[in-house]
């Protein structure tokens, strides 16, 4: 699970960065980006052997995002959003 430490005030102040983040499944590196739309989720390399796949964790108690891969919806469970298998860009827009 990614995200779930970000603080919803860190997302309003602009981008979020993880590089060379060192896990059981190898480096994680990832960035969340700022945009008109909302946000860009940027996963960059896979992770080997992760089994049940990666999630974000969505911050605080706010409205959740529209999520989108590639054109395709979607759907958080609660407040965790499944991601689509690294490299893969999730566009994650407001209202």
């Amino acid at each position: 699970i990614i995200g779930a430490g970000l603080e919803p005030a860190w997302l309003a102040q602009g981008d979020v960065e993880v590089s060379g983040l060192s896990t059981p499944y190898g480096r994680l590196d990832y960035r969340l980006l700022r945009n008109a739309r909302g946000w860009r989720l940027e996963l960059s390399r896979p992770l080997a052997g992760l089994h049940g796949g990666m999630h974000l964790a969505w911050p605080g108690t706010g409205p959740l995002p529209a999520a989108s891969h590639n054109g395709r919806a979607l759907a958080f469970r609660g407040r965790e959003l499944r991601l689509p298998d690294a490299p893969a860009v999730v566009q994650l827009d407001k209202d």
